[in-house]
């Protein structure tokens, strides 16, 4: 359990760091959380492979982009709900939604870094689902057995973002939940879709589908 531990806290920290308003707008909002994730992207790399499991977890399949595109619906229609409640138009609570915006930077200008911020949220959306549902996951798995580990790992995941709520705090409106609330059921979606398929490519194309999505195309201050 010591390595789940691990996980929580560098992830953490690397999003403590990764959240600072002096960060605002930068590739270091990317490249902060890459580190840690690299590295138990490694670790599960390894292990898949000690355990002759790679190809089945990480082989693309037939069905897996469309798949991974309907999960991706799914999401962006729970997160234009969960903004209608949470932080509705002309809310002081718009102010987190905002703030968020404001530290991953301005969608028009993402836009026209198109293509480099494309390759960055696939890689680093990778990175990350192999490292919670590829790697923390399978060690919950073997320990507590399936129905309580993809829960649990999405529990953690959240936790994981709890930095965030005191670093992108808004005026006026206070600490914000957001990213840990989106994490949390993200983290939930995901984790049910490794495993029910007991494979990442789908949860892997929808992260990376959804973050997509939401930073750039269908920015959620712009939505009703």
């Amino acid at each position: 359990m010591l390595i789940v531990a691990a996980a929580v806290v560098l992830v953490a920290a690397s999003m403590g760091i990764a959240t600072r308003q002096d960060l605002s707008g930068t590739s270091l909002v990317f490249i902060v959380p890459a580190i840690p994730y690299t590295l138990f992207t490694i670790l599960a790399v390894a292990r898949m492979r000690k355990e002759g499991t790679l190809a089945e977890k990480l082989r693309p399949r037939s069905g897996d982009l469309t798949f991974g595109a309907i999960v991706t619906v799914m999401l962006l229609l729970g997160a234009l709900v969960g903004r209608s409640i949470i932080a509705p138009h002309g809310s002081v609570r718009e102010g987190w939604l905002m703030r968020i915006y404001l530290q991953v930077g301005d969608p028009d200008v993402l836009q026209r870094h198109m293509l480099g911020v494309s390759l960055a949220v696939v890689i680093v959306a990778g990175l990350e689902e192999i490292s919670w549902r590829g790697y923390v996951y399978q060690f919950l798995e073997d320990r507590f057995g399936t129905r309580r580990a993809f829960p649990a790992t999405a529990l953690l995941y959240a936790l994981a973002h709890v930095p965030t709520m005191f670093l992108l705090k808004a005026p006026f409106a206070g600490l914000n939940p957001l990213v840990v609330i989106a994490a949390l059921g993200c983290g939930l979606v995901w984790g049910l879709v490794v495993a029910r398929t007991g494979r990442l490519p789908v949860a892997i194309i929808s992260h990376a589908l959804f973050t997509l999505a939401v930073a750039i195309h269908f920015p959620l201050w712009h939505l009703a």
